[in-house]
């Protein structure tokens, strides 16, 4: 039992690490609540508010296409976002198109995500 909980504490402090890592490659400013995010997440954090004039949530589509980027960039800086606790992600049940709902945010468990807030 001893040597289960202490493999699990390793997985636990290896995927701290990697979240840590994710974040610095991101830019995510940490440690300072409303500081302005660095690299790709303030890139992403000024496009987000371009668009966030007309409420809180933004389409993930539209933030996507006014960045322009590859996709894998974007969900990569997405998710960090999400996963550090700095962008909350809302499903929707609105009628988009299949390209909007294909340039939405999907996980490969199924679920998708179609707007986002962030948070700071």
């Amino acid at each position: 039992m001893e040597e289960r909980i202490r493999r699990l504490e390793q997985r636990v402090a290896a995927l701290e690490r990697e979240v840590d890592a994710l974040k610095s490659m991101a830019g995510v400013a940490s440690g300072l609540a409303g500081a302005r995010r660095e690299g790709d997440a303030g890139r992403l954090e000024d496009a987000y508010r371009q668009l966030a004039k007309k409420g809180r949530w933004v389409w993930i589509h539209e933030l996507r296409a006014s960045l322009g980027w590859e996709p894998e960039r974007f969900d990569r800086v997405l998710d960090s976002l999400w996963s550090g606790g700095e962008a909350e992600l809302r499903e929707t049940d609105q009628s988009l198109s299949i390209r909007q709902m294909g340039d939405s945010y999907a996980l490969d468990d199924g679920r998708m995500f179609t707007q986002v807030a962030l948070l700071g």
